[in-house]
């Protein structure tokens, strides 16, 4: 009989290991990007976030059950699988925006220097006039 409660299968010992190690993976690779200037820090922050809530969650099997329940997900491994997907999609809306901010400011910079090399290869305007001195014979051969 169905008492209305939901029974979880629980993960392994051995799959809560490669959830901790894949966290710890993320978290060691994401500070060596950002120590050898391959990612900037405001965005290895979201993985380092990502890398630790994956370890706490898949260390701590009370935080694994309510975060099962709060997705309504069959088993724990599910939900660490259904989030780790909601992960990703908010991260590439996070790139998306980033990459089209960066499009915006390299289509001004390419607009600025077309009108700073027209500017530069226009011909001298007839209202300026440059006066060259006169200098007289003496003072060109001294």
């Amino acid at each position: 009989m169905n008492d209305g409660t939901v029974t979880f299968l629980e993960p392994t010992l051995y799959q809560r290991g490669i959830g901790i190690a894949v966290g710890i993976v993320l978290i060691v690779l994401t500070l060596q990007l950002i120590q050898k200037f391959h990612l900037k820090e405001e965005h290895g922050l979201p993985w380092l976030i990502g890398g630790a809530v994956l370890i706490l969650l898949s260390a701590s099997m009370p935080l694994l059950r309510a975060f099962t329940r709060a997705l309504g997900a069959g088993a724990p491994a599910t939900a660490l699988f259904a989030g780790c997907i909601i992960f990703l999609l908010i991260q590439n809306l996070l790139f998306s925006r980033a990459l089209s901010r960066q499009t915006h400011q390299t289509q001004c910079l390419a607009i600025e220097v077309a009108l700073l090399r027209e500017e530069m290869h226009a011909p001298l305007s007839l209202n300026k006039t440059e006066t060259i001195p006169n200098r007289t014979e003496e003072q060109r051969l001294s």
